[in-house]
Parts: structure tokens; sequence; C-alpha cells
């Protein structure tokens, strides 16, 4: 075992001063924000960007944590003692004001890692893998901006399942089934039935919604709400007459007169937007849904919209080995449209042979694919 004892409190790396001093000064060694970042989606992942690094505390000692490897340091006084020139090394506890010390509050670190110990310590291609008791923590570098591609294949339209405090629900629904930890766009939490689709009401930490759950389902008289998200059901997601597809300009480029590659996709349907957007799953390129409300959508003008007496209705749903979604088909009329997750991005092609993502092409056929206000 790499460390016996079991963590009690965790830090990272933040600016040593107010935000104004942070924009007014040259050198910046610790980005303001989230210079040490967690998510976890599709499993939990610790982005750090030397020379920020996350500290977490036994003891009797501090291990010192980032992509390079984790170093035991034997604890000689308080956490303020490690901390370098302009660093400032904050506990997730502490909840202060983002604009004066750093990343926006949220106890999820400390439920995952409290109360664990760190059995071993490895890698695995680019990441550091860290395994405690309960589950394993990669340890990666990346800036800020690549965040987005380890979110989940999982994620819906305004919540998104995260994964490692699972082993604190300790009650099962009512109905049998198995409970799922939420968190909505906004940051707040909630626990859902995977069965059911009943779920609490959103509180601001993960540890408040853990506690909801558990008491509620403890006395037999649980208050919740149904909760059904888009991927639940795809067919069901899909089920509205559809109006549109549309891409964003900005972030596509045509490559065939039947094909193009994107960024996102917003499907319009009579009762609501649906955002798609790639996601890498190990090394499967897959599709989750985004958020709708946070796009410009005077970008997404290049557009496939049905035409007279062809109504375009969801026809198939394509999955890679593991279960994830991969791919989406719709037809309309006489023709299909596929969306499918690439490497980098989402892959929209039409034709006619609904098992054949790519068909021949004319080098000066006209568009195909939009018709309205496509590729010049």
């Amino acid at each position: 075992m790499f460390c016996e004892e079991p963590i009690k409190a965790i830090y990272a790396s933040t600016w040593d001063g107010t935000y104004e001093e942070f924009l007014e000064s040259e050198e910046k060694p610790y980005a303001d924000g989230d210079v040490c970042f967690f998510c976890y989606y599709p499993e939990p992942l610790c982005c750090i960007e030397p020379p920020s690094r996350l500290i977490l505390e036994t003891d009797s000692c501090y291990l010192q944590v980032d992509p390079s490897g984790v170093v035991t340091i034997k604890k000689a006084g308080p956490i303020a003692t490690l901390e370098r020139p302009n660093e400032r090394l904050r506990s997730f506890s502490d909840e202060q004001s983002s604009e004066e010390s750093g990343p926006f509050f949220d106890d999820y670190p400390c439920t995952l890692l409290v109360g664990e110990r760190l059995q071993r310590v490895y890698r695995e291609e680019y990441y550091l893998m860290l395994q405690f008791d309960d589950f394993i923590l990669q340890v990666l570098r990346s800036p800020v901006e690549n965040y987005c591609s380890h979110q989940a294949a999982q994620r819906n339209l305004l919540y998104y399942q995260i994964h490692g405090c699972e082993r604190l629900l300790n009650h099962r629904c009512a109905c049998g089934g198995e409970p799922e930890i939420l968190k909505d766009y906004t940051g707040d939490y909630l626990i859902r039935c995977k069965a059911c689709k009943q779920a609490t009401s959103a509180s601001m930490t993960v540890q408040e919604a853990i506690d909801n759950w558990n008491q509620q389902q403890k006395s037999g008289k649980p208050d919740l709400h149904p909760l059904p998200l888009p991927f639940d059901d795809l067919a069901q997601t899909f089920g509205d007459r559809i109006l549109s597809f549309a891409v964003n300009k900005e972030t596509a480029w045509w490559l065939f007169p039947s094909s193009c590659d994107c960024r996102d996709i917003l499907i319009q349907t009579e009762k609501q937007e649906i955002l798609l957007e790639q996601a890498h799953k190990g090394e499967e390129d897959v599709i989750y849904f985004g958020n709708p409300h946070i796009i410009d959508r005077d970008q997404f003008t290049w557009k496939v919209l049905p035409e007279a007496n062809a109504p375009i209705v969801f026809d198939k749903a394509l999955y890679t080995e593991s279960g994830l979604l991969e791919g989406l088909r719709f037809r309309f009329g006489e023709t299909y449209l596929f969306i499918f997750g690439g490497e980098h991005e989402l892959i929209m092609t039409r034709g006619t042979d609904p098992y054949d993502y790519f068909e021949p092409w004319i080098d000066d056929q006209e568009d195909i694919l939009f018709n309205e206000t496509g590729p010049n």
C-alpha cells in the first residue's frame, strides 16, 4: 500500500492575491480559477497544469500529486509551510469567494477523497493512475480548454451522471432500483433512481444530495419527483416532429457534397432543442448530449430541413461494443441522415443507402446535405 493512513483534507494551488492583482501581474505561475480541475464523467479525473499541484493530507504526511507522480512529504507544520512564492494552497472545504481565492467551491473532491487510502500509483498511457480503496483517480496534464473532451457520453441536456461517490448511497430506491448521482448545468447535485427515474430536489453540494437521498429512503417516505432525461429513451427524445438540424458554421468544415465535420449539431423539434456533441470514452468516439442553453444560435446557420411531404423521422441508434451511443440515423423521404462520433468531431452525412455512411460522390456535384444557408 502506498499510504496506509486515510486522507483527511485536500488542497490545490491557486493564485495568492486578488483577481485584480492577478490581471495586472506579468508573471502568472498559478492561473486564476481551475488550475486543478476535477471532473467525474465518465470516471473520476483530475487535470493539473504545472506548476499547480494537488496536496492530500493524512495524519502524518502530505501527498503531493502532479502529472509527474506522487511525492510523500513528512508533515512538519500546517499546510501553509508548503506554499511556494505566489502560491496559495487552498482547501476544497474552504468556502470563500472565487474572485478572491481561486476555484469555485465544490465539495465533490472532499466527498470523493476524504477517508480513502492511496493503495497504488501507476501509469497507463498518458494518465497517472491513483488507486484508492473504492475507485481509481486519473491524473492528467491538460489545459483548461481540453477539459470538455473528457465529458461523458451519458451527459444529458441539463444533467449528466458523475461517478466516484456512489459508495456513499447506502439505500436503494423503494422500487428496488439503483441510485445515480447527477449534476446539472448550474452546478447543483441530485440523486435519481436508474429504474423508475424518480429524483430528489437539487442540492448545492453533493454531500447534501447524498444525505437527502439516504434520509428519505431510510424514512420510507421519500419526497421524489419524476425526472426523465433525453438519454433514457432516444425514441421518445426524438419522437416530436423534427424541424431542423443546424450546424455551427464557425466550427464546421464541408468535406464533400454529402457530408461535413462539425463540433456540435443543434436539433430543433416542436417541443425542445437538443444539442449533440462529440466525446471520447477510452478508445471509443461517441455522441453525448450537451447544454443548448449556453450556445450562440446565430452561428448555427448551416441547416438540414425536412422536404415537402417528407418529415424527418428518427430511425435507429448505433452503439459501440461497450453500449455507448456511437451514431444516430434519421430518415426523410428516400434518403437517410447519419450523425456519428469521429476522432475529434461529429460527422454528418446524407445518402440513400441505410447501411453506408459514405456514398460515392461527384466532384462537381452541388451540396446535397444542407438545404438552407449551407456552405458556399
